[in-house]
C-alpha cells in the first residue's frame, strides 16, 4: 500500500506517467476530481479555484483571502483521498502536502517494503486530514472564514490556539470545530485580542 504524489509541471508530463502508473499498480488516479469536489462541497467556482492552485506563490499572496480559504478546501480534499491510500495523486498540491507522510513515495520505490504505510505513518495521515478538514469547516462557514487559528489533532482531541477579534467569534470557532465528524474533543486556548482601554 502507497501514496504516489507527482507535480504537473509544463513538459513533465505528470498526467501521462501518472495514468501509466496508476494503471501498472491498480491504484486510483486523482487530479481533476480534486477542485472538482472541493468547487461542489464548499461551494465555490472551480474555474476561480484552479487558477488559484496553479499559480506562483507570490502571486497568492496577493489573494490572502481567497488563497486562504481555497488553501484549506484544497489540503482538506488532497489528505481525505490520501487517506483512503493505493492513490497516484497529480498536482493540485498534492507533492508540497504529502511531503512529510513517510508512505507518501515517488514510483521507483513505492513497491519497496520499507516504504509501506506504517500504523504509525497511517496515524500520522489521519490527524493532519482532521485538521485539515477542521480549517476548512472554518473558512466555509461566514462566521469564521476570517480567522486564522492553529489546529492540531491528536488521536480525536483537537486543540486551537491563537488569538480571535471577539468573544463570539471565539464561540463560533469552537462550535464550528465542534461539529466537526470525529472529533471525540476539543481543547480551545483561543484568546480574544485585547482592545485598548477607552
Amino acid at each position: 500500500m502507497g501514496i504516489i504524489a507527482m507535480s504537473r509541471e509544463l513538459g513533465s508530463l505528470g498526467t501521462v506517467i501518472g495514468t501509466a502508473v496508476a494503471k501498472k499498480l491498480g491504484y486510483d488516479y486523482v487530479y481533476q476530481e480534486i477542485t472538482g469536489t472541493v468547487a461542489r462541497d464548499y461551494e465555490v467556482v472551480e474555474e476561480k479555484l484552479i487558477r488559484v492552485v496553479e499559480k506562483s506563490p507570490r502571486f497568492l499572496e496577493k489573494l490572502r483571502g481567497d488563497f486562504r480559504r481555497y488553501q484549506a478546501f484544497v489540503q482538506a480534499q488532497v489528505f481525505k483521498i490520501a487517506e483512503k491510500d493505493n492513490v497516484v495523486l497529480i498536482g493540485r498540491w498534492s507533492t508540497l502536502l504529502l511531503r512529510g507522510i513517510d508512505h507518501a513515495l515517488i514510483v521507483q520505490i513505492v513497491q519497496g517494503r520499507e516504504f509501506r504505510a506504517t500504523e504509525a505513518s497511517q496515524k500520522k495521515l489521519h490527524n493532519l486530514a482532521v485538521a485539515s478538514s477542521i480549517r476548512a469547516e472554518l473558512k466555509a462557514h461566514r462566521s469564521t472564514r476570517e480567522v486564522n487559528v492553529d489546529v492540531q489533532v491528536r488521536n480525536g482531541q483537537v486543540t486551537l490556539m491563537g488569538v480571535v477579534a471577539t468573544e463570539a467569534e471565539k464561540r463560533a470557532v469552537e462550535r464550528v470545530v465542534g461539529g466537526v465528524k470525529g472529533i471525540e474533543r476539543v481543547e480551545s486556548h483561543l484568546r480574544v485580542l485585547a482592545h485598548a482601554g477607552r
